[in-house]
Formats: structure tokens, sequence, C-alpha cells
């Protein structure tokens, strides 16, 4: 919430003053209420494989209470949403320079 009033990147802190590296973010590791045991994220070696993408769907459709926090849910959703943009190529650029956006010098092209 701060990093949002103060317009700057916010700081993701898994234990004691260690940075997370989103790419290599554990589900398990950043939400204890969720997975108590440690078990059922989704890099898990199941039986019948499923991706990642459908993981994060079923624990959106979880009736469980803790499933319901925001905290979970905002970390939930940027994972889909990373997951997503890798997929289909969802990116937002705004980037400009010299009064041009980048969409306006690629369009050029």
């Amino acid at each position: 919430m701060k990093a949002m009033l103060e317009r700057t990147m916010p700081t993701l802190l898994v234990s004691g003053k260690n940075y997370a590296n989103l790419r290599e973010l554990c589900l398990v590791n950043t939400a204890p209420l969720q997975f108590p045991f440690g078990q059922g994220g989704p890099k898990v070696v199941r039986r019948t494989p499923i991706s990642p993408m459908e993981c994060y769907r079923h624990y959106c459709r979880l009736s469980l209470p803790q499933f319901f926090r925001g905290d979970f849910l905002l970390i939930l959703n940027h994972m889909y949403n990373r997951l997503r943009s890798y997929d289909t190529a969802v990116v937002t650029c705004r980037s400009s320079s010299f009064g041009r956006t980048l969409a306006e010098k690629v369009s050029t092209l």
C-alpha cells in the first residue's frame, strides 16, 4: 500500500531481508496460511498433469476462507497475469521519447 501511495515499485520480502526473485517465486512459500504443510502448490508433481494457469483458476474458485484473503489474491492475480502475458503477449508499453510513443515508432517501420 505504501508503494502504491508513493508511486514507487513495491518490494516483496519472503523472509528476513531476503528479496524474492519473481521468476523463482514459489506460491507455497509465500502463502503459508493457504498451504500450511507446504504442499499443494501449482508445481507439485501430480498423477494427472495440470498447468499452472488452471491451478491458479482453481485456487480462485475454492470456497475455503483462507483463499478469500486479499493478500493471497493479489499474489495469485500477479502470478496469473504474468503467466498469461507470457502465453498471449499481452504487455503494455508506455515508453515515449521525443514526444512520440514506442507504438507510433513501431507503426512507421
